[in-house]
């Protein structure tokens, strides 16, 4: 099996981008906020009982992807460094552990296209904790350290700004071997 593992800060396009690489590969997708939704049922958002709650999921959710035999699995993931480290380490260390292939993207975006991102009327159709307004999202960048890449790990950093979510999924794909040139 093949992971993907696509992060970046909040409105960089990590789950449209997702979507257009598994609509490319075949591949399915667990989307940050499937995870953490299920997280909130139970603790406070962000808190420390949610934060190793929603890891928990996340591996448990690969050990059933890897169990029922899916050829690729695609993690979005709003990274933040260095407190997502631990738990994104695991995640790859459990996926080396069973024999997985992991690549990692990082999604860069500048500040004033999150910001109009952000106010698109499509993140106010997903359930959970997406941010939908820029007053939040300025809070949650200013607290949060969402430009770190994964350190100590190979990343592929594209910004989402030069191409339609179907090009950077392309670019993926191709970086990575999974399509040819032409």
């Amino acid at each position: 099996m093949d992971l993907f593992f696509i992060c970046g800060p909040p409105a960089s396009g990590k789950s449209t981008v997702a979507s257009a690489l598994a609509e490319l590969l075949g591949f399915r997708v667990v989307a940050n906020h499937a995870t953490g939704d299920l997280a909130s049922c139970l603790f406070e958002f962000l808190t420390p009982e949610h934060r190793a709650f929603n890891a928990e999921l996340r591996l448990f959710t690969l050990q059933r992807a890897i169990d029922s035999g899916l050829s690729g699995v695609i993690y979005t993931h709003a990274y933040s460094h260095p407190r997502s480290f631990d738990s994104v380490r695991l995640l790859l260390a459990a996926a080396a552990e069973r024999g997985v292939k992991s690549h990692c993207v990082h999604l860069q975006c500048s500040e004033a296209e999150l910001e109009r991102r952000v106010l698109n009327e499509s993140r106010l159709r997903v359930s959970g904790r997406k941010i939908y307004n820029v007053d939040l999202l300025r809070r949650r960048m200013a607290e949060e350290n969402y430009t770190t890449p994964i350190p100590g790990i190979d990343v592929l950093l594209l910004s989402s700004e030069l191409g339609a979510p179907e090009v950077v999924a392309r670019d993926i794909a191709m970086h990575y071997g999974y399509l040819q040139k032409g």
